[in-house]
């Protein structure tokens, strides 16, 4: 009926009140727990950081799930994106350590 991009941005755009708020919960537990800094801009700062990766990993979910049409598929090709992200984006190694890799 309707073609992906017109459900991925009404998707998407539905969906933003509640991936606003769900970021609050782990938002209060982390940032206390880590001992940040605890000043009005600092915790806004950092909820706006909170907000934004759960908006870009919700939307990921969204264009993958959209783009196939077997919801097993989907769940195969996901790992396939996320896991070179997770591995190379400075949590479990740092360009200093994968000197092949700094280019990207």
């Amino acid at each position: 009926m309707y073609s992906v991009l017109p459900y991925f941005m009404a998707k998407t755009m539905m969906d933003t009140p509640m991936l606003l708020f769900t970021p609050v919960l782990g938002f209060v537990v982390t940032y206390f727990a880590n001992g940040y800094e605890r000043t009005g801009e600092q915790m806004l700062k950092f909820y706006l950081v909170v907000s934004l990766q759960t908006q870009a990993a919700a939307s990921m979910g969204y264009f993958l799930s959209s783009i196939f049409e077997n919801e097993q598929t989907a769940a195969g090709v996901a790992p396939l994106c996320v896991f070179p992200m997770l591995l190379f984006g400075g949590l479990f190694a740092n360009n200093d350590s994968v000197p092949w890799l700094s280019w990207i």
